[in-house]
This record gives structure tokens, C-alpha cells and sequence, in this order.
């Protein structure tokens, strides 16, 4: 009897320790929705992470977010009454990247200006890495020239689709910072997200191209390509 309760405890402890990740982060969907004569609020974003970094930095981007939305009221004032639908902010998200010690949560913000031909669209990401938020250049060696290969990837690729000029392509495409910022992790490498207008017409919406780890990987930190994706 004694051998059966050892087992028993030890089949029980095994399957224990594979919940814990699950229970480590409960994250659940918060909801923010408000309606008055002037504007439309209906922001989603997560919330309950392990780690309170990750928390202030998602609450920081929905109030930031939502304070910039209040300041752009006062475009409206010269709209007329009788202008079709209500001014409106709409935040979605979704975790694209779950990992031990990374995560990436996409956000979909849309704007709307009453009497407006059509809403904004944006698409912002929070990276974070063993719980702290990161930028691309924190991926790479100190000095690294990490841009230029991967510009030279997504150009190719956005080329490859035949869904615009060739001026706006390499404009939207070129090597620098902010053409750069909005990216996710993923299982194979990173996908960088080129926001509406960048690289093409607004028909088109945004351009996610997946970078494999084969194309920047020569200049990746290398304790980062083991830890990441489980290459040395």
C-alpha cells in the first residue's frame, strides 16, 4: 500500500508541475467601454500577467493611448452635426508570443473622426523579455548593424507581393528605427509589422513579413539565440 501511495504522489507531483506555468499567469481580458454624445470608448487589453512590469506597461499604453484619443476631441468641433457616426477609439489585442522568458502582445488600435471616409488603423507591440520591455536593437550585439539585413529581407518580400510602387517600398522598407519598431517574436525568428500606408495602400491594411533567425542571426546577442530559440 505504502509503494502505491508513492507512486500516486509522484504522478501526482508530475502532473502539478506541468499546471504551474498556467497558474504562474492567469491573464484574463479587461474591458474598458464608455459612450457619451461625443465619443465611442470600447478598449480590450489583458491583464494578471506574474509579472507587474508587464502590467504597467499594458495599463501605460491603454492610458496613453486613450489620453491622446481625449486630446484629438477638439478636431471635431468644426465637423457638422449632421456629419454620419460618433467619434470612437477601439483597442483589441492578442498575445502573438508566449514563451518562458518572452512575450509579445499585439495591439489593434483603431481611431474614427465623425464624418470620416474611413477609421485609422494602427498596430502596436509590447516585446518583453525575462519581464522587461524591449526594443529590436536590444536583440543584437552592442553595435551590431541588425537593420540593414533584415530591411533587405522585408523589401524582397513586400516586393514579392506586387501590391505597390517601388517608391514607397523602399521608403517604408528602408533601414532605419522607426520603420523597425512594431515586431513580435516568433517560434522561427521575428515578423515585422509595417503599419497601414507604409509600404502600401490603405486597401491593403498592414504587411506582416516573418523574418527567419537565419537572416539576422550572425549579429543576435548569443546567449539570446539559445534562450530564444534554442540555437547556439
Amino acid at each position: 500500500m505504502n509503494t502505491l501511495h508513492r507512486q500516486f504522489g509522484i504522478l501526482f507531483f508530475s502532473f502539478a508541475l506541468l499546471w504551474l506555468p498556467s497558474l504562474a499567469m492567469a491573464v484574463s481580458n479587461a474591458v474598458v467601454q464608455k459612450e457619451t454624445e461625443e465619443y465611442l470608448l470600447n478598449l480590450k487589453y489583458p491583464e494578471g500577467f506574474a509579472a507587474v512590469e508587464v502590467n504597467t506597461k499594458v495599463k501605460e499604453y491603454i492610458k496613453d493611448k486613450r489620453s491622446e484619443f481625449m486630446k484629438e476631441l477638439v478636431d471635431d468641433a468644426g465637423v457638422s452635426p449632421d456629419a454620419p457616426g460618433k467619434t470612437s477609439l477601439t483597442i483589441n489585442y492578442k498575445i502573438v508570443y508566449n514563451a518562458k522568458n518572452a512575450l509579445s502582445i499585439r495591439f489593434d488600435r483603431s481611431i474614427y473622426h465623425r464624418g470620416a471616409a474611413h477609421p485609422a488603423h494602427f498596430v502596436e507591440v509590447l516585446n518583453f523579455l525575462n519581464n522587461k520591455e524591449i526594443s529590436l536593437s536590444d536583440l543584437f550585439k552592442q553595435g551590431a548593424d541588425y537593420l540593414n539585413p533584415i530591411a533587405s529581407y522585408c523589401s524582397k518580400e513586400i516586393t514579392a507581393k506586387d501590391i505597390s510602387d517601388a517608391e514607397l517600398i523602399k521608403e517604408g522598407t528602408a533601414p532605419t528605427v522607426d520603420n523597425y519598431s512594431t515586431w513580435y517574436f516568433t517560434t522561427k525568428g521575428i515578423a515585422v509589422v509595417f503599419n497601414t500606408y507604409q509600404v502600401a495602400a490603405y486597401v491593403y491594411g498592414e504587411q506582416v513579413v516573418p523574418v527567419p533567425l537565419s537572416i539576422f542571426a550572425s549579429v543576435l546577442k548569443p546567449e539570446l539565440a539559445k534562450s530564444l530559440w534554442g540555437n547556439a
